[in-house]
């Protein structure tokens, strides 16, 4: 072997034994985890707690901003006794 493929065998084998180590599965779990936990923090900051005066009932909103142009809705009733830890707006329904 000349010295040009020994030059290009290095870096193969460097380029390779990188991409082991920066793509090992602890830290992919880890990145993972990460990135759910934040999705999951934003959508709880996102949702919006609501209870009907006249009906006594309680729901939770969320709205799903996909993109500048579309958004998204759910809401779901919940037990009122479920909501003591948030800010709760009261409304009155017609």
């Amino acid at each position: 072997m000349d010295l040009e493929h020994v030059k290009k065998l290095f870096i193969i084998v460097t380029l390779i034994m990188g991409l082991f180590v920066s793509c090992s599965p602890e830290e992919y779990a880890k990145q993972i985890k990460e990135e759910n936990s934040f999705e999951e923090n934003k959508i709880m900051e996102d949702l919006e707690y609501y209870k009907d005066l006249k009906t006594n009932l309680c729901f939770v909103i969320y709205v799903n901003d996909i993109n500048s142009y579309r958004k998204t809705m759910s809401f779901t009733c919940v037990s009122c006794d479920s909501l003591k830890n948030v800010k709760v707006k009261m409304v009155e329904s017609d």
